[in-house]
């Protein structure tokens, strides 16, 4: 499993003590190593098991290199901003609009639909 991590896990002292009664190795004393050891022990046959176990603020990638599976993830309230965008190559992913932007995969064309429904209304709707 590969990382990428932001934010705060407030819940992750506790979740660290479970983790270590079960037989994890912790090799530092940060919240991400533990958001990673979670999804080893709860989320393998489902991430959504780990992720409930979370309390916090908090956005992040998980790569699973064993199952070629990218799970993009956000706490409950979505304080933490994360965006997406497909290409046809894969997914790029960052904490603001501009890092997708950067790449020169990220297609530049104005959703002229998506565009009326955000001035409309107060939120965009599926599958803008």
């Amino acid at each position: 499993l590969v990382l990428v991590y932001t934010g705060e896990t407030y819940n992750y002292r506790d979740l660290r003590q479970r983790l270590a009664a079960l037989g994890h190795r912790f090799y530092t004393s940060s919240d991400t190593e533990v958001v990673l050891h979670a999804h080893r022990e709860w989320g393998h046959c489902d991430p959504r098991t780990a992720v409930s176990e979370l309390n916090g603020m908090f956005a992040y990638a998980l790569w699973d290199t064993a199952k070629r599976e990218l799970l993009l993830v956000r706490d409950r309230l979505g304080i933490k901003p994360l965006y997406y965008y497909q290409t046809k190559h894969g997914v790029l992913f960052g904490s603001e609009p501009k890092a997708i932007l950067a790449n020169s995969l990220a297609e530049r064309a104005i959703d002229l639909e998506g565009l009326r429904r955000a001035l409309c209304s107060s939120s965009i709707a599926d599958p803008y």
